[in-house]
């Protein structure tokens, strides 16, 4: 029997529908992640982030971010006493097994030292802060869904585009597509001021202004 190039991939189709499922992505435990890490597979000097088991290759950051990032962390330390709370800048925070990000600053309650072993519980974490600029649709999509998911419940994303702060709370709200997203959002323009509050201590208020760097690749620098 001769079997013609038609029939054969008509039988091919048949066995290999076009809906058949495509292999799944490979998921990667903290310990393997750290593993890579220190085994050199992950290049040091390569900023990376573990998201729900799939490692993400973090853009690189410019000065604008760099300068952001410093004089906000100086402001907080300035504000929070050290023995009550920690501060914790562009270093990775394992929250589950499988989610280990490196937000630009995350604020715990807990002396510094104590985190020096272990890693601050979600209950721990008062904010989460990105500051975003070639990253912002990634830190106002992925980013903070998966923080929603987790239960942060102060989100904020410095927009070095627009020269604003976005603070999000109240998580555990689902969007249309019935992704995990925050209730509340409120923009902060440049000149505004902001509020930001910590159990057992006076509040601290700033301009935005006071937190952005002169100069941003935003369309309204200053």
């Amino acid at each position: 029997m001769i079997t013609t190039s038609a029939q054969l991939r008509d039988d091919v189709s048949a066995r290999c529908p076009s809906e058949m499922p495509e292999g799944l992505p490979r998921r990667f435990t903290f310990a393997e992640y750290l593993a890579m890490a220190e085994s050199g597979i992950l290049k040091k000097d390569e900023r990376t982030e573990l998201i729900e088991g799939q490692i993400n290759v973090m853009l690189p950051v410019g000065h604008p971010h760099h300068r952001c990032v410093l004089k906000f962390v100086r402001k907080l330390h300035d504000h929070l006493p050290g023995d009550q709370w920690a501060i914790i800048s562009q270093v990775t925070v394992e929250f589950e097994n499988g989610i280990a990000p490196e937000p630009d600053i995350c604020i715990a309650r807990g002396t510094p030292g104590a985190f020096d072993e272990r890693y601050p519980t979600i209950d721990e974490c008062a904010y989460v802060i990105e500051v975003s600029e070639s990253s912002l649709h990634y830190d106002r999509g992925k980013k903070l869904s998966l923080y929603a998911k987790l239960g942060i419940s102060h989100y904020w994303i410095v927009n070095l585009i627009d020269r604003t702060i976005e603070a999000y709370s109240e998580p555990d709200h689902l969007d249309p597509d019935s992704k995990q997203i925050y209730k509340c959002r409120v923009i902060h323009k440049e000149h505004d001021s902001i509020t930001m509050c910590f159990p057992g201590e006076s509040d601290l208020v700033f301009t935005v202004a006071e937190i952005l760097p002169k100069f941003s690749s935003g369309r309204n620098q200053s």
